[in-house]
């Protein structure tokens, strides 16, 4: 029997990642596969303390099933589930052991996310497949990012496009949602190479921390949708994704930004943005000003004091100060409201006593950043990144709308 959808979640958990990845597959258990929906996982962990548990380092492959009652959690229930999360707690059935303990590398290599997709499309065919993706990200850097001996591994963008697009070539099905529940990933240059590859991305403009997004939630909606009869769609699916993060405990810790994303539209935006950075050097801008105008829209800290700058919040600074390209920022905006199906975005004042509380631990999680008038997508202009802005000018996004020309008008 096809069932309707199969969930498939890749689980990069190195370091403080382990317990959150573990964590979120034990509340998956709680809901398990059911006649419509089948649930798969790949969870990689490396041990969080000396000498416990090691029977469960590497990469594990689950086929998750229902162990366990759902139950509601407070905020500071939640936080304690997620911080006393142990493998040994997992009850359902072992399919595999792809990978070997401490080889962090292979997780963040395309080849295994491809032979996990492969086997679970094998295995549990459906009409639609979603991928989850949870772990270290770095916007155009990369996703699934560990560190081992040999320095640091991730999947690129690129590589993730391609592997959903050969995917879908041998098995003549494609994946049709994909969610990266990782930091920065709502970010135009990152996500332009999954156009064609899928239909719907979910992802964050921000950093996500403590806690993942409430998958759990999310499974045992669709099922209770499909039980009575209803169609969830890839879109559908994404909105809930969305729904869901901004209403879960601690939300504002766990996933204080989501964005749902059509696919196919990143196309479109992505020659828009391309447009709007010609006009700005033909009309001859001031390279000042455009930094200022950079430096006063909405913004999320990347890292060391980099940011990432809200494409709508930028293109609404560049369309009201100059008259002239304000056709050209329209243009990005229309486009931009054509790709976001659904956002979300936490209010600092709303934040509860307890999500304080944890915010001010050291080294955990950072100032909350005022995201109001954000609009569920970023861009990196900033021409002074040399070494990062390679990244882009490697990626699918700068062969196709060539960045170095800008960059160098906008450095002055």
């Amino acid at each position: 029997m096809i069932k309707p959808w199969t969930f498939m979640f890749y689980n990069a958990g190195q370091g403080q990642l382990a317990r959150m990845a573990t964590h979120s597959l034990r509340e998956l258990e709680r809901v398990g596969s059911d006649q419509n929906t089948d649930v798969v996982a790949l969870n990689y962990r490396e041990n969080t303390s000396i000498g416990r548990h090691s029977q469960f380092e590497g990469g594990s492959t689950y086929h998750i099933q229902r162990h366990g009652a759902p139950r509601h959690r407070s905020e500071l229930g939640s936080l304690l589930s997620c911080a006393l999360a142990s493998p040994k707690d997992l009850k359902s059935p072992l399919l595999d052991r792809p990978v070997a303990p401490g080889d962090s590398a292979k997780i963040s290599q395309a080849e295994t996310l491809k032979a996990f997709l492969l086997d679970s499309m094998k295995r549990f065919p459906a009409q639609h497949f979603a991928l989850a993706i949870t772990g270290h990200g770095a916007a155009f850097q990369g996703q699934a990012i560990t560190r081992g001996p040999a320095g640091r591994a991730a999947i690129s963008n690129d590589e993730l496009g391609r592997v959903l697009r050969e995917v879908r070539e041998q098995t003549g099905r494609g994946v049709d949602l994909v969610n990266l529940n990782t930091c920065y990933s709502a970010n135009l240059e990152s996500l332009y190479s999954l156009k064609g590859a899928t239909s719907t991305v979910v992802a964050s403009q921000a950093a996500l921390a403590v806690g993942t997004q409430p998958f759990a939630k999310v499974l045992a909606e669709v099922q209770q949708q499909l039980k009575a009869g209803k169609s969830v769609q890839p879109a559908d699916l994404g909105r809930l994704f969305v729904q869901e993060a901004a209403v879960q405990p601690l939300h504002q810790l766990y996933s204080p930004t989501l964005t749902a994303l059509d696919a196919n539209s990143l196309g479109e935006l992505g020659q828009a943005v391309a447009e709007l950075q010609s006009q700005c050097m033909a009309a001859g801008v001031a390279p000042a000003q455009l930094r200022e105008l950079i430096g006063k829209s909405v913004s999320v800290d990347f890292a060391q004091g980099v940011e990432l700058t809200d494409l709508g919040s930028l293109a609404s600074q560049i369309g009201e100060c100059f008259p002239q390209l304000r056709p050209a920022s329209e243009a990005v905006k229309q486009a931009l409201s054509k790709t976001v199906l659904s956002e979300q975005h936490a209010i600092p004042e709303d934040e509860s006593r307890l999500s304080r509380l944890v915010r001010k631990l050291p080294g955990l999680v950072g100032e909350q950043r005022e995201l109001t008038g954000a609009t569920g997508m970023t861009v990196f202009w900033n021409g002074s990144e040399k070494q990062r802005l390679a990244c882009i000018e490697e990626s699918d996004f700068g062969r196709e709308h060539p960045i170095q020309k800008f960059m160098e008008y906008l450095r002055g």
